[in-house]
């Protein structure tokens, strides 16, 4: 057999990201875009910091004549020097790194560091911000970093890092020295671990086969798939007569809910390592840490506790389906208590039901799980429990005080804010707009049941830009938010399409009572006076009718 394998050496991170930076590394044409979403490359970041294996890079000398290329996405391409290497396997991470560390991309990557200097792990202190959100554009000027007590990740891995330390360390009034001091003990630590790491590189022949090539590119992309937590313990105890996936297989079989809403079954471990650690821990090290005796106590009782509190969140939150779930993470929190304090069969079960639904609402529009999640989970179950004991809330949030203009803003690109809100208005009984009945989860599986324009983008950018929308992506927010937003099935947002509403709704009304009308219009929000507005084909009108329909729940 011809050996195809040029070199395998290990190459330093720091110098592999500069080479794509400087599109000496490539891609060939053919490859995928980048899709990895922030949460991953977070971990991909933790995993560097502690040196944990991130897998090996694959990479092949760059033949002119036969592969098109490519830069890396984020990569300034208007380099005359050609390519050296076509990197056919390390897509994912070298783009996550390099966006991270040279501080571009759909996301700024950021360290708390009050969390640090508080012992606080790095995977609780690192965080994210999209690229356009309000606090990245503050976040741009050094004063705001040094005042907010908060790095960015490119700074920290770049030649202004000693600036940065120098200006923080400046802005003390009380003992700068040792507050300098402080600094380098919890930041350069980072920086040179990150700097030091090394990805196993192995380099194919320059002469290698097409039809090699291509069978090595088949074989990553077709069985390349992520180690996980849950896959490491399968193999660790496996020997000890614990079957993780049939264990697994029987849960979703018991509770159906869990392969209903796709529950990661990292998260049923996490909730484990919860109930098993005093204080509860549930960081990637704890979780790999647990033993064959905390399975056999608590494994069946916390999947019973994740199907009963997913049956309370569909029940009573509007989370009716897995699409709805603002976030996974918050599963764990809510599961153990459940664990701790049973919500069936208990004569104190319906005040602990009310109690977990308000948590959940004040955590969601809070947006207390957007970061730093594990931190959040330990912090929060013992809040929680006090206030299911006691009936006293140490959690701040008023589910009053969300503005009218943050609803205005909200669109499906703000997804965990996005779905709450579609929650709220879920569990007011959201009506069919022909039958009149709730819409539950099995109705809207079976009538196909989504979230649709009641102005359709077509209708607005003719009457507001004078011009169809060259991609759907590009509309406007105004156009998007979810004030003009509604649970419609496939076949009406079909036959509605572009119509505007003064045509598709007289369509919808004409079979319906008044009193009918009124109560599947009133369940969406809608009122009489909303209807006027759609009637009238008055979209400015219409959202300010219904953002304080809305903003009333």
């Amino acid at each position: 057999m011809t050996q195809i394998i040029e070199d395998t050496n290990p190459r330093n991170l720091i110098d592999l990201v500069k080479e794509v930076h400087e599109t000496k590394n490539v891609l060939p044409e053919f490859q995928r875009r980048f899709v990895w979403e922030p949460g991953f490359i977070a971990e991909l970041l933790n995993s560097i910091r502690y040196g944990y294996p991130a897998g090996s890079i694959l990479r092949m000398r760059y033949r002119p004549d036969e592969f098109q290329h490519r830069a890396f996405d984020y990569v300034d391409n208007n380099k005359n020097d050609p390519p050296i290497y076509l990197i056919l396997d390390g897509q994912q991470r070298l783009t996550s790194l390099h966006n991270a560390i040279y501080g571009v991309g759909k996301h700024c990557f950021y360290i708390d560091i009050k969390k640090l200097l508080d012992n606080d792990s790095f995977s609780s202190a690192i965080f994210w911000e999209s690229y356009n959100s309000r606090r990245a554009r503050k976040l741009q000027d050094v004063n705001e970093q040094i005042e907010s007590s908060v790095i960015p990740f490119s700074t920290l891995l770049n030649d202004d890092f000693y600036d940065w330390v120098d200006d923080a360390t400046n802005s003390q009034k009380n003992d700068p020295r040792e507050y300098k001091k402080k600094l380098n003990n919890v930041l350069r630590p980072i920086r040179n671990s990150i700097k030091k790491y090394q990805f196993p590189v192995v380099g194919l022949k320059q002469d290698t086969s097409l039809e090699a090539i291509c069978t090595v590119f088949e074989t990553i992309n077709n069985t390349g798939v992520r180690l996980s937590v849950f896959d490491l313990l399968t193999a660790r105890f496996y020997p000890r007569n614990i079957n993780l996936p049939n264990l697994w297989e029987k849960a979703i079989s018991d509770y159906p809910i869990l392969k209903e809403f796709d529950v990661n079954p990292y998260f049923i471990l996490q909730t484990i390592s919860a109930l098993t650690t005093n204080p509860h821990r549930v960081e990637r090290s704890d979780v790999l840490s647990l033993g064959s005796s905390d399975f056999n106590l608590h494994w069946d009782n916390t999947c019973k506790a994740f199907s009963n509190v997913l049956i309370l969140l569909q029940s009573d939150c509007g989370v009716i389906s897995k699409k709805w779930l603002p976030y996974g993470t918050i599963l764990v929190t809510l599961s153990t208590v459940v664990c701790k304090r049973p919500i069936e069969k208990n004569p104190a079960a319906a005040e602990r039901k009310r109690i977990l639904c308000r948590f959940f609402w004040r955590a969601t529009i809070g947006s207390y799980y957007q970061n730093s999640s594990a931190t959040r989970i330990v912090n929060d179950i013992p809040k929680l429990l006090r206030w299911v004991d006691t009936d006293e809330c140490l959690f701040k949030f008023d589910l009053d005080d969300i503005a009218e203009d943050i609803i205005l803003q909200t669109t499906p690109k703000q997804r965990a804010f996005y779905k709450t809100i579609m929650c709220a208005l879920i569990s007011n009984k959201t009506r069919d707009l022909h039958t009149g009945n709730p819409i539950s989860s099995l109705f809207m599986y079976e009538r196909k049941i989504d979230d649709h324009h009641i102005f359709p983008l077509k209708f607005l950018s003719s009457k507001y830009m004078n011009k169809p929308l060259a991609n759907r992506r590009d509309a406007p927010d105004k156009f998007e938010n979810i004030v003009n937003r509604i649970l419609i099935d496939s076949e009406t947002n079909k036959a509605i399409s572009a119509k505007p509403p003064s045509e598709y709704f007289g369509q919808i009304i004409t079979v319906q009572s008044e009193q009918l009308r009124k109560d599947i219009w009133k369940s969406h929000f809608i009122s009489n006076e909303a209807m006027v507005a759609m009637q009238n084909d008055d979209f400015d009108k219409f959202c300010k009718i219904r953002v304080k329909l809305i903003n009333r729940l």
